[in-house]
């Protein structure tokens, strides 16, 4: 009996040599699906990709190959981001890539930057540690983590952040008791950062490394600890005998130089450190910060001087507007509030409402005077707008509001102090039309709305100066023209414009302009040659009046304009 040949068996990919099957998977893009590849293939790639340090290295080469990549950070860069797109609860590639991966990076020279300089890439861990990792490269005869040791040292201190301190603390150890990276590369950087940082847990490991001087380059670790308010690790450095605060005489103000101020009362519990060295810069730092609690404690310490370098800080705290740390000083025995002549009170220039029982405490205070600088306070406060001061400076009466030509009342139209310009025009002493051009009616023709301009006209003293057109006479005589403007509009002289001078709106000013014009149309109207309306006599003689006035060549200008502005009714009349 003749036997059938037997079938050939089925092929797969059991069946392949184990050169091809890594040929297959070096098509397999390093992503967070590797692990997952290896995973559900149970024993076909397992070997291949959780165990071969050798095929890792070969993948990663082609890998980074085709990826075109500048450099192999950039090429980390690009994995990093797809496994931080990854929502997987874990995302992270095997740990034979990592090693790889992590060997390569820190063997490399980082990516060119456009200073010329190499910007570092983070490493690749995912969801594992560092910690990890180093492990089994610590183990390696060919990694040597002297090599860019300070990029390895940064590199677990930014898992304190992204991971946890015990892990970056074992981490940190790990390396420090393999002892071939140096902690002190790159000026202490990793120390430095800790420091600013207030990572207390890892200080003590990196101080018990005898590599690692604390005091370096002029003591940076406690300055940047100080700096950033790092509480829980400055007294850790003040209590190594290696560190002493002493050749750091700027040290408070270099704690208060963020506006922090927490590292003042660690520091002045140190006998070591001097609160007034540096011509007492730590006060002025808190002060131009307004800083007050930081300035009670310093004030507190008698070696600190409020008024050293001639009142520098007391100055400081009134310019900056510190209103807060100057209530402090204020209440120091040693500061004098008419210091240089009032120079405080002068320059009160950032006072607001809120801060006004700042100016009661400066006129309580019999050493102060308010005249000072021809009462330059008055004209502050009204500049800024600041009623109650202005109030409280005219209620104590010392000051003169009329000073510098009404210069307070000026500043407070200019700036349109609607309140302000009130107070002031309800003292007598006060004159709103001194300063020619610049006096505070013409100042007050600049802001839109004209309520300060029509509240001065409403004064008093203003209105005696309206009667017989005096006011609106010296505008034209001085070629005021935008006073000139507003007294025609509020005073209704504005006539619609005419055919008879194209539709131009008429005003005396235009009027007196075209005055031959306006004389030779009187005259027909005197002659009965125009006659729209039944005449009227009081009309014929004023209109009479005004011509005889204009056609008069020995009659001056302000004579003329003067009859314009009193025939102005009968000029409508004729026109």
């Amino acid at each position: 009996m003749i036997q059938s040949p037997s079938l050939p068996q089925t092929a797969s990919i059991f069946s392949l040599p184990i050169e091809i099957r890594e040929q297959i998977l070096f098509y397999l893009p390093i992503d967070v699906h590797l692990a997952s590849v290896g995973l559900v293939s149970v024993s076909l790639f397992v070997p291949l990709l959780f165990h071969s340090i050798e095929f890792a290295r070969n993948h990663i080469s082609i890998d980074y190959a085709r990826s075109n990549s500048d450099c192999f950070g950039s090429y980390i860069q690009t994995i990093n981001g797809k496994l931080e797109r990854c929502t997987s609860h874990c995302p992270h590639i095997p740990l034979t890539y990592q090693l790889v991966l992590f060997h390569k990076l820190l063997a490399s020279d980082g990516c060119p930057a456009r200073d010329g300089d190499h910007h570092v890439h983070r490493p690749i861990v995912g969801c594992l540690h560092i910690k990890t990792v180093l492990i089994h490269l610590l183990k390696d005869p060919s990694f040597n983590p002297r090599c860019n040791s300070h990029w390895l040292l940064m590199w677990i201190f930014f898992e304190v952040k992204e991971k946890s301190m015990q892990m970056a603390f074992e981490a940190f150890k790990l390396l420090l008791d393999d002892g071939r990276a140096d902690p002190t590369k790159n000026m202490n950087q990793v120390f430095n950062s800790i420091c600013a940082n207030n990572y207390a847990e890892l200080v003590p490991l990196f101080l018990s490394d005898i590599r690692v001087r604390p005091a370096s380059h002029s003591n940076k670790a406690l300055k940047v600890a100080c700096a950033n308010g790092s509480i829980d690790v400055i007294p850790i450095l003040l209590n190594d005998p290696r560190i002493d605060p002493a050749t750091v005489p700027q040290l408070c103000q270099i704690a208060l130089e963020k506006g922090l101020e927490s590292s003042i009362p660690i520091l002045l519990k140190d006998p070591r450190v001097d609160p007034s060295a540096s011509n007492n810069a730590a006060i002025y730092e808190a002060t131009i910060r307004n800083l007050p609690s930081a300035a009670a404690q310093l004030l507190a310490d008698p070696r600190v001087d409020p008024m050293a370098n001639e009142g520098r800080v007391l100055f400081a705290s009134v310019t900056c507007g510190s209103f807060d740390v100057f209530r402090i000083l204020a209440a120091d025995p040693r500061v004098d509030l008419g210091m240089n002549g009032n120079s405080l009170i002068r320059n009160m220039v950032m006072l607001d409402e809120k801060d006004v029982d700042v100016l009661e405490m400066f006129l309580a205070d019999e050493r102060v005077d308010p005249r000072a600088g021809d009462s330059e306070v008055l004209r502050n406060m009204a500049m800024r707008g600041i009623t109650s001061a202005v109030a409280m400076l005219l209620k104590d009466g010392r000051v003169d509001p009329a000073a510098m030509n009404n210069l307070a009342l000026r500043e407070a139209a200019s700036c349109n102090r609607v309140e302000c310009v009130r107070l002031l025009l309800s003292d007598d002493r006060v004159d709103p039309l001194d300063g020619g051009r610049q006096c505070a009616l013409d100042l007050s023709l600049e802001h839109y709305d004209k309520i300060v301009a029509k509240m001065i006209l409403d004064d008093r003293r203003v209105v005696e100066r309206r009667k017989n057109f005096d006011l609106t006479l010296d505008a034209f005589e001085m070629e005021r023209m935008e006073l000139l403007d507003f007294l025609f509009r509020q005073d209704g002289f504005f006539m619609g414009g005419l055919s008879e001078m194209d539709d131009v709106e008429w005003t005396p000013h235009f009027v007196y302009q075209n005055r031959m014009a306006v004389m030779t149309h009187c005259s027909k109207f005197l002659s009965g040659g125009i006659y729209y309306h039944e005449p009227s006599s009081d009309y014929i003689k004023a209109v009479e009046t005004m011509f005889s006035v204009l056609n008069d060549p020995l009659v001056d200008a302000r004579t003329k304009f003067r009859a314009i502005l009193t025939g102005w009714e009968s000029l409508r009349y004729v026109y």
